[in-house]
C-alpha cells in the first residue's frame, strides 16, 4: 500500500506542476482565450469523470451479473469479466474522483492567474508566458525520463 501511495503522490505532483504552469502561461497569453480554456477544462473534465465512473460501474456490474445471475463462475466468461472488473475498479474508485481536484485547482488558480495577467503590463505578461512555456518544454522531457526510469525499476 505504501508503494502505491508514494507512486500516486509523485504522479499527482507532476500533474500539479503541469496544470500550474500551463494555467499561468495561458492566462498571460490572452485573458479571453484563457476563459475558454477554463470552461473547456470544467466541461470536459466533468464529462471525463462521469464517463470513468459509469464505465467502472458497468464493468463491476458485468462481473456481478455473470457470477450471480448467470452462475458462470470459473468459466472463460467469468475470467473476462474479472479482467474487466480489474480495469473498472480503478476507474470507478480512483480515477473519476481524482478528476475533481484537477478541475477545482485549475479553475480556482486560473481565476487568480487571470487577475495577475490583467494587472501586469502587457510586456511583462508576454515575457512570463514565454518563460513558462520554455520551462514546460524543459520539464516535460525530465518527467518522461523519470517515468521511464521508474518503470524500469518496477
Amino acid at each position: 500500500m505504501e508503494i502505491c501511495t508514494e507512486y500516486a503522490q509523485k504522479g499527482m505532483f507532476n500533474i500539479f506542476l503541469t496544470v500550474f504552469f500551463a494555467t499561468l502561461a495561458f492566462a498571460c497569453l490572452e485573458p479571453f482565450f484563457f476563459i475558454g480554456y477554463l470552461i473547456s477544462i470544467a466541461i470536459f473534465g466533468l464529462f471525463q469523470a462521469i464517463f470513468m465512473a459509469n464505465a467502472g460501474g458497468a464493468w463491476d456490474n458485468a462481473k456481478k451479473l455473470v457470477e450471480v445471475e448467470l452462475k458462470e463462475k470459473g468459466s472463460e466468461l467469468h475470467a473476462a469479466t474479472v479482467v474487466g472488473d480489474t480495469v473498472g475498479d480503478p476507474f470507478k474508485d480512483t480515477s473519476s474522483v481524482a478528476m475533481n481536484p484537477v478541475i477545482k485547482f485549475t479553475t480556482l488558480f486560473g481565476l487568480l492567474a487571470v487577475e495577475l495577467a490583467i494587472e501586469l503590463p502587457p510586456q511583462t505578461s508576454t515575457i512570463l508566458a514565454r518563460s513558462l512555456r520554455d520551462l514546460g518544454r524543459l520539464r516535460l522531457p525530465l518527467l518522461l525520463h523519470d517515468a521511464d526510469r521508474e518503470g524500469r525499476r518496477a
